[in-house]
């Protein structure tokens, strides 16, 4: 299965070129809509005694299908659990099996940062569940990868709050992933929507294990553009 679906990516990698739909880190239960392109360009900043400077991720993502989405990532500077850097390139695919985007109750489930270069393919299965209470929407769920990227803390738990204020145009978040690997941390940001198609995020992220990341925390700014 896991085979099926590498393949699958890389195959769709060729219309559909980042990080599957997200929160500020964490994946979402949204999906891309079906025929979209959208466009991603993320730089972490390292902050609190980082020596590794800066990572970049260039990406596309595509609704390959109805609920389906499908992504590829190009990224500078990965540290993985060993602390070696790598310039991997990430695979993504995440299917919405409960609910919409705008719906109360949401479920989806996917794999990130699948690699073909062994040292930074974390292959990280994932599953989240979404509740909204008006202006404000839940986000639950837990993650699996491979212990050679990850480390021995290679599982954990998702966790994130957003909130739309009276101004559609502005958007606030945090969110949390557990675990002592190079993507366990603790998030918090904004977002401004330019237009319906344009939007950019800053905010900082806040790592839990820094003796690997080389930073304690990170300056965060992620432009979305959809085609």
């Amino acid at each position: 299965m896991r085979l099926l679906l590498l393949v699958f990516c890389c195959l769709a990698g060729i219309a559909a070129l980042a990080t599957p739909t997200t929160l500020i880190w964490i994946p979402s239960t949204d999906v891309q809509p079906y025929q979209v392109l959208h466009f991603d360009a993320d730089m972490l900043l390292y902050t609190n005694g980082g020596a590794t400077g800066a990572e970049a991720d260039l990406g596309f993502l595509y609704g390959a299908l109805p609920r389906l989405e499908l992504g590829i990532d190009f990224v500078n500077n990965f540290f993985n659990a060993e602390g070696t850097s790598t310039n991997p390139i990430w695979f993504n695919g995440k299917v919405q099996i409960i609910g919409t985007n705008t719906s109360t109750f949401a479920l989806s489930a996917g794999v990130e940062n699948v690699a073909v270069q062994a040292p930074a393919n974390a292959e990280m299965w994932y599953g989240v569940a979404s509740y909204r209470f008006g202006k404000v929407r839940v986000t639950g769920g837990g993650y699996s990868g491979l212990r050679s990227v990850l480390g021995s803390d290679h599982t954990g738990f998702l966790f994130g709050l957003e909130y739309v204020p009276n101004n559609p145009k502005w958007w606030y978040a945090t969110d949390y992933q557990s675990g002592r690997n190079p993507f366990g941390t603790w998030n918090i940001g904004t977002a401004y929507h330019f237009t319906d198609k344009i939007s950019y995020i800053i905010g900082m992220d806040f790592y839990n294990a820094p003796e690997i990341v080389g930073a304690k925390s990170s300056i965060t700014g992620q432009l979305d553009v959809d085609f």
